[in-house]
């Protein structure tokens, strides 16, 4: 991204296709979780991140859904949904932001050539004010998007990841031998499973599976407990600010799962994790 670090004026993402205006009074920075603006003198934020939807149907299903993270963000539609832009809504959300309470307007644009954006806008519960609902507005309205410079590693995962199963797998298991009391053994045994799956499917298609086990050995007597989960949603490889592959994971539930996609020692790895890569009979269960 172009001027990425800037506190203020024009930020532009050449490898995304996109550009806005950060508000007069209002400054601006890169973090993990986005592009966040705040000011010296208003409570509040607005956060600009991607967003998967294709359509204005999708960011509408998106927005009823809900959005939710791992990092402690559960905002749920409060209000009307409202018109931002020809291609974008808007709409006032309540909840979590971060594990904090608070209060957004978050305004959804469909990018009509690759990657679209949220822009939220709040407060922690008690300062949210129309102010926050005019900063969404203001920024929205000055995103312009454009043709996107796609890196050639960006396509080349785009290639590779169609069809493609990726599975993590992790265990534990440790047994210290236990004490024997009138015949009975008290161990301290134990372990754990978690299995991964990803699905990349067509059509930007995509079924995650989580599954995972935990076992305690009591000696005589064996204790355990299985969890999965299901969840579909939509996928897309697309750059960093700085052109690297990320992996998006935009579930129809409204969360979303990134991972920096890497190939080395002959291995693939997201997030610093090896993940199996497979096809064929194999590879993605699209059913």
């Amino acid at each position: 991204m172009e001027n990425r670090h800037a506190d203020s004026g024009t930020v532009e993402y050449k490898h995304l296709g996109v550009r806005f205006q950060i508000p007069d009074g209002w400054i601006g920075r890169e973090t993990s979780a986005g592009y966040l603006i705040g000011s010296h003198t208003e409570p509040g934020f607005a956060l600009i991140r991607t967003s998967g939807a294709k359509s204005l149907t999708q960011l509408e299903n998106l927005a009823r859904e809900g959005i939710s993270d791992e990092y402690g963000t559960r905002l749920v539609l409060t209000g009307t949904l409202e018109p931002v832009t020809d291609q974008g809504l808007g709409g006032e959300f309540g909840g979590t932001f971060e594990g904090t309470p608070a209060q957004t307007y978050i305004a959804g644009l469909v990018n009509p050539q690759g990657t679209g954006i949220l822009v939220l806008s709040g407060a922690v519960r008690g300062s949210y004010t129309a102010l926050h609902r005019q900063l969404a507005f203001r920024i929205a309205r000055s995103v312009e998007f454009f043709s996107a410079e796609i890196p050639a590693s960006v396509l080349q995962w785009r290639e590779k990841l169609q069809k493609a199963r990726l599975t993590y797998m992790d265990s534990y298991f440790r047994n210290d031998g236990g004490v024997d009391i009138g015949g009975t053994v008290f161990g301290t045994g134990g372990g754990f499973s978690n299995t991964v799956e990803i699905h990349l499917c067509e059509q930007g298609r995509f079924r995650y599976k989580q599954q995972g086990n935990i076992a305690l050995d009591g000696g005589g007597t064996f204790g355990g407990s299985a969890g999965g989960s299901r969840d579909t949603g939509v996928w897309e490889v697309s750059p960093d600010a700085d052109g690297a592959p990320l992996l998006h994971l935009y579930f129809h539930h409204g969360g979303e799962n990134t991972y920096r996609l890497e190939y080395r020692e002959d291995k693939v790895w997201l997030n610093g994790r090896r993940y199996f890569l497979t096809y064929g009979t194999d590879g993605a269960d699209c059913g």
